[in-house]
């Protein structure tokens, strides 16, 4: 079964920012903390989830765009193959 994959990095203006967005991007979606890494202000996001699960696909653009909206820059793509279905950029 083809993968969504989820990769990419936000930078956050502090480490108390990143954590609060993270906390908020994953409350209903705990299990997939260990995909997320922080290091100071970054998070780098390391995320894979089945294609056919669409409730997933769904809860993982609603994880990106909360962190998205709470960082500073950085931007994780959703990859399936070599294709980019899907782009969270800081700011949009």
């Amino acid at each position: 079964m083809d993968k969504i994959l989820y990769r990419g990095a936000y930078r956050f203006a502090d480490r108390a920012t990143l954590d609060e967005a993270l906390a908020a991007a994953l409350q209903e979606n705990h299990d997939w903390r260990s995909r997320f890494s922080a290091q100071g202000a970054s998070l780098c996001v390391d995320l894979d989830l089945p294609n056919g699960r669409a409730d997933q696909r769904t809860a993982a653009a609603r994880v990106m765009q909360t962190l998205a909206y709470r960082a500073i820059e950085g931007i994780v793509v959703a990859r399936q193959r070599d294709l980019a279905i899907d782009v969270f950029v800081v700011g949009e």
